[in-house]
């Protein structure tokens, strides 16, 4: 949601200050995803926002589960493909994990670094998202799923018939987001003050209210990136995406180790350790 445009737009037509609290603690702590569906918010308001605005900034395109092989009994990894405002598409991914679900978000449409493992890096690089566009990704799955162990909340069983988790059919499970990995499509560096930003929010206990140890970010080797990711949010988690042990190897699978080669990026860890222990 586009916190900074809709207090704007209250501002303008004059409305109190609190309206904007109330209108995120409706999306962010009830997971109310309509404004025509905000009842703390007066009637007028509510239509008027609904008209002017959208809560999610996408619109689901397609979802599906993966071919992975489960990860758990009777449970693989649920896909979805989100269309842009723009038309430009993402991809969201949530992996069941003992306590609930672990879902990777993308920071960019496309890739520019064009690894050649990487199915988005054969896309090219589309552009940047917002931080709208990327924390969202964590809103839009945790308005599919259900709150506390009651099935007929879950969009992804009753509706899509997605979700095999034999611990909802026992009512015995939080089925809700635990942890977020950036390890969709783009890299996280490369959009730096966006990925910023939608870590800020992640983490603000007014809004996700995340705890930043239960987040990561996954990088193809960005020095400055993981320095400047180091000194801002220490307690949060780095992993790189290595693929090959020596210099010749790196660059034919991964074109930004010919800027970045194993040496500085062996640096940029050192110095992260120094910054985060």
């Amino acid at each position: 949601m586009d916190i900074d445009s809709i207090k704007k737009f209250l501002e303008k037509i004059g409305e109190p200050k609190y309206r904007l609290m109330q209108i995120i603690k409706a999306v962010y702590k009830d997971r109310i995803l309509n404004f025509d569906e905000i009842t703390t918010i007066p009637k007028n308001l509510r239509d008027a926002l609904f008209k002017s605005f959208k809560i999610l900034p996408f619109d689901e395109e397609k979802i599906f589960n993966t071919r992975i092989t489960p990860l758990q009994k009777g449970m693989r990894p649920i896909k979805s493909l989100l269309r842009l405002a723009d038309g430009n598409k993402i991809e969201t991914v949530i992996l069941p994990n003992e306590n609930g679900w672990t879902a990777c978000i993308s920071t960019q449409a496309g890739c520019a670094l064009g690894c050649k493992f990487c199915a988005t890096g054969k896309m090219g690089f589309k552009r940047n998202l917002t931080s709208e566009e990327i924390a969202d990704q964590i809103l839009y799955w945790r308005g599919l799923l259900q709150v506390v162990g009651d099935m007929s909340t879950c969009r992804l069983r009753v509706n899509s018939q997605h979700c095999e988790k034999e611990a909802c059919l026992r009512g015995q499970v939080r089925c809700g987001i635990t942890n977020i990995v950036y390890m969709g499509m783009g890299e996280p560096f490369l959009n730096w003050e966006n990925t910023k930003k939608s870590l800020k929010n992640l983490t603000d206990k007014n809004m996700f209210a995340f705890g930043s140890r239960s987040i990561s970010i996954s990088t193809a080797g960005i020095p400055d990136g993981i320095i400047n990711f180091a000194k801002n949010f220490p307690q949060m988690n780095l992993a790189v995406s290595l693929h090959a042990a020596n210099d010749k190897k790196r660059s034919e699978l991964m074109p930004i180790n010919k800027k970045h080669n194993l040496n500085d990026l062996k640096n940029a860890i050192l110095e992260y350790f120094k910054l985060t222990n």
